[in-house]
């Protein structure tokens, strides 16, 4: 949520939490910060879901310590944010120093899926998607079992004080399969940091370039129907795990044969996330949400909704709008019947000129009208879908 221009609130932020709270089956979706964020604290969680977050999924800071498994990433190629947007972000605290406690979650079994999440994908101009794992400011994550794909940059390892840590044992990174079609890699010091990922015993797979269908998930392709189970005879089946190690051989962790959050021998119907998620949350019909876009353009001096283009359109239309001052801004789609069946924008935004695109490939051909509300102002449009 944004409550001011460049001030929002993570999805879900846990301050100093304990491990006597459950944390459990938790889906945030399009946050405009991040996903879910630890500062601090022993809380340990299972089945966690960030879907689309603008910012980074999973950030840790200031000495987070507790024990997590099964939880999935999931970015939206048109989402991002202004400064990065990483699946993992995570800093022992903003300077980087040694303060302790360290930040040294222990994690097990995630599943990091990317924009670029299948073979050919190319990314949206202008996006700031960067790092699978961004692991940086004297961090000291322990991660296990896991996947990472979908990224430009697979496993960033930032900063020398983060490269001491892994090369001395204290940041870790095993049994873990990674892809980057660009840099699986990246490091202050990516020799040292190769080195550390490839040792024997690691477990690890990726260093080197390769396409997302290498690791083997049932299917990729569409954002709003994943099936993120890996197949038969996959890298993520058989490649193997580890919970034999200290970080993850606690009654807390649950062994299991497979990399990632889903477990390759079960239904679609039988995984955890089975009847209370909802992969496309924002839209009632299947319409893609986008961020909204500035331009460049003189300030009004009252509200225009301007036609959409092109009109007629199929699957997507640019609709542009321009403020004459910040306000609370709502844009929704309707039917002839008067019913939702989008909301493309609920946000405080700047005075200016804006641009969002509508995706309406879930909607059957038809006209439809758009409405726009900022602060006591309101304009329509009608447009028309033709497929």
């Amino acid at each position: 949520y944004r409550f001011q221009p460049n001030n929002e609130i993570n999805g879900l932020t846990m301050g100093g939490v304990g491990s006597g709270t459950t944390l459990e089956y938790v889906q945030v979706s399009y946050s405009l910060d991040d996903g879910f964020e630890w500062f601090g604290g022993t809380v340990n969680g299972k089945y966690l879901i960030s879907f689309g977050s603008q910012d980074d999924d999973f950030d840790t800071d200031f000495g987070y310590r507790g024990n997590l498994q099964f939880l999935v990433s999931i970015k939206d190629p048109n989402v991002w944010d202004s400064d990065a947007s990483n699946g993992f972000e995570s800093d022992n605290d903003a300077s980087g120093t040694a303060a302790v406690p360290f930040t040294s979650a222990a994690w097990s079994n995630v599943t990091v899926v990317g924009p670029l999440r299948f073979d050919g994908a190319t990314p949206v101009a202008t996006n700031n998607h960067q790092d699978g794992l961004r692991l940086r400011r004297n961090t000291q994550l322990k991660i296990y079992n896991s996947v990472v794909m979908g990224f430009g940059n697979g496993v960033n390892v930032d900063g020398a004080s983060t490269v001491t840590n892994a090369t001395a044992g204290n940041l870790i990174l095993k049994s873990t399969s990674v892809q980057s079609a660009t840099a699986p890699l990246k490091s202050s010091d990516l020799t040292a940091i190769t080195t550390w990922f490839t040792a024997a015993g690691s477990g690890n797979t990726g260093s080197a370039v390769r396409n997302p269908s290498a690791l083997g998930f049932v299917d990729t392709y569409d954002l709003y129907n994943l099936d993120l189970r890996p197949t038969s005879g996959s890298e993520l089946a058989t490649a193997g795990t580890n919970f034999t190690d200290a970080a993850v051989s606690g009654a807390f962790f649950t062994p299991v044969s497979y990399r990632g959050a889903f477990n390759p021998s079960k239904a679609r119907s039988e995984q955890w996330d089975a009847g209370w998620t909802d992969y496309n949350p924002n839209l009632r019909v299947g319409s893609t949400p986008t961020s909204v876009e500035t331009i460049e353009g003189e300030v009004p001096r009252s509200l225009a909704l301007e036609q959409n283009f092109p009109n007629p359109f199929n699957p997507s239309t640019v609709i542009r709008f321009a403020l004459p001052g910040t306000e609370m801004v709502k844009l929704k789609v309707y039917d002839l019947l008067g019913r939702e069946v989008a909301s493309l924008v609920n946000d405080v935004l700047p005075a200016g000129q804006h641009q969002v695109t509508f995706d309406a490939r879930g909607l059957s051909s038809g006209t439809y009208l758009y409405l726009i509300e900022a602060g006591s102002l309101r304009q329509v449009k009608r447009m028309t879908l033709i497929k």
